[in-house]
C-alpha cells in the first residue's frame, strides 16, 4: 500500500527550504521522501485521524530505523489518516 503524498508548496526561506505536504494514509507505516537533502525539524498537523495509536515520526530516517537524509520514517498510522507537514531543510 502506497501513502497518497502532495506537495502544496516548496519555498526558500534563507537558505533552507520549506516544504508543505499533504498526506493520506493507506497503511500504517510508510517513508516520505521530502527530496531535501537533509530535514532540519517538521510540525505535523492533523486534518482527519481515525488511529488511536502512539504516532512516531522519525525525520532523516526510514521507518525501520534506517538512516535516510531527506524521509521522514512515519509509523502508528490507520488507513484514510489525513495530516500535513511542514518541513525545513535544505
Amino acid at each position: 500500500m502506497v501513502w497518497t503524498n502532495t506537495k502544496k508548496e516548496f519555498t526558500v526561506h534563507g537558505g533552507d527550504r520549506v516544504l508543505i505536504m499533504s498526506c493520506t494514509a493507506d497503511a500504517a507505516t510508510q517513508n516520505v521522501n521530502t527530496d531535501l537533502t537533509e530535514i532540519y525539524g517538521y510540525s505535523f498537523s492533523p486534518y482527519s485521524m481515525a488511529t488511536a495509536n502512539t504516532i512516531i515520526i522519525s525525520a532523516n530516517c526510514t521507518c525501520s530505523g534506517v538512516a535516510t537524509k531527506g524521509y521522514l520514517g512515519c509509523s502508528g498510522f490507520a488507513a484514510n489518516d489525513q495530516f500535513c507537514f511542514v518541513v525545513y531543510g535544505r
